[in-house]
């Protein structure tokens, strides 16, 4: 007992839902085309990661015997390499504050309403910075997965073909493959395509040369799609580059991230609120006011690795784009 006693937040811990961390994160990957279609590999435990690229392919050869035998001939040698690619841990974090009184008086739980705002707006933050390199971090792809695409060569501007089949999926001429194409020239299988919301309706009154749409929607699944039998997304929430693209595919097995920290919430009390030039803002304890610190840390890159079919790595990509 006493006047200097508190109940801090360790002391409250056991009443604190368990299941709250888990919750913010698993409503923030639903909603994200990088965190639903990217790889994700296992969590970091550092603030960067190596990755082991291969950047040289063993190669098998036939063996030639000496003329008029049928053993003998001489093994050739071979070699392989690889190479590192760093992947860089950034911070998404955020205040929100709030008046004591506020909280008292509203009929909802504010507290609720704010980890679904921030936690909603993350995939927002996250696509833009891979898709296009839009305010990315330090060490992520500069440039995104767009530049990684463009390039290599990977890119076809829309109306360059007969139709929107031709730019996608087709031929835009005799010899030049839409986006579809060009991914799989250098090895790769699309996985999954990325929209703007403009290019959905295009998509749906797009028919092949036999009268068939190539944009579907999947049985049963609700408002989910299909473009020649991959998924593709048209995000909502801003992040997609819509002033230099139409639409991404590629093989999105090799946009990879992992999570160094998942997305938590701690409430703060006490303590100063400033700005980036140092202004005190708000006094949390004197002004009888809530902080809601959110935050998480995550990696991500494109390693690119060497295949048969497109050795050359400064025109190899996983990814295409059909641009504006």
């Amino acid at each position: 007992m006493g006047y200097s006693d508190i109940l801090s937040t360790a002391d409250a811990l056991a009443l604190m839902p368990t299941e709250q961390r888990m919750e913010i994160i698993q409503s923030t990957l639903d909603n994200g085309f990088l965190f639903t279609h990217g790889r994700r590999l296992r969590n970091l435990t550092k603030a960067t990661a190596t990755l082991k690229v291969s950047s040289e392919l063993a190669l098998s050869q036939w063996v030639d015997a000496p003329s008029g035998e049928n053993h003998g001939g001489l093994i050739e040698s071979t070699t392989t390499g690889w190479e590192d690619v760093i992947m860089y841990v950034a911070k998404v974090a955020s205040f929100v504050v709030l008046d004591q009184d506020t909280i008292d008086d509203t009929d909802i739980d504010i507290f609720q309403k704010c980890k679904d705002q921030v936690s909603g707006d993350i995939p927002r933050l996250v696509d833009a910075a891979a898709l296009a390199g839009t305010n990315a971090p330090t060490g992520w792809p500069v440039g995104g997965i767009y530049t990684h695409a463009v390039s290599a060569g990977n890119s076809v501007a829309i109306g360059t073909g007969d139709d929107i089949y031709s730019d996608v999926i087709g031929m835009t001429d005799d010899t030049t493959t839409g986006v579809w194409g060009k991914v799989e020239a250098d090895g790769y299988e699309p996985s999954a395509a990325c929209g703007a919301i403009s290019m959905k309706s295009q998509l749906r009154g797009c028919r092949s040369t036999d009268g068939v749409p190539i944009f579907n929607r999947v049985p049963g699944q609700g408002m989910a799609y299909e473009l020649d039998g991959v998924p593709v997304m048209f995000p909502k929430h801003g992040g997609f580059p819509t002033t230099t693209t139409n639409l991404i595919v590629g093989d999105f097995t090799n946009a990879v991230w992992a999570m160094r920290k998942e997305l938590e919430m701690k409430v703060i009390t006490s303590g100063p609120i400033v700005d980036a030039a140092g202004n005190n803002i708000v006094n949390l304890a004197q002004q009888d006011c809530v902080a809601l610190r959110f935050i998480m840390r995550l990696g991500f890159a494109l390693p690119n690795p060497i295949n048969q079919t497109q050795k050359t790595k400064a025109s190899r990509s996983p990814f295409g784009v059909l641009t504006v």
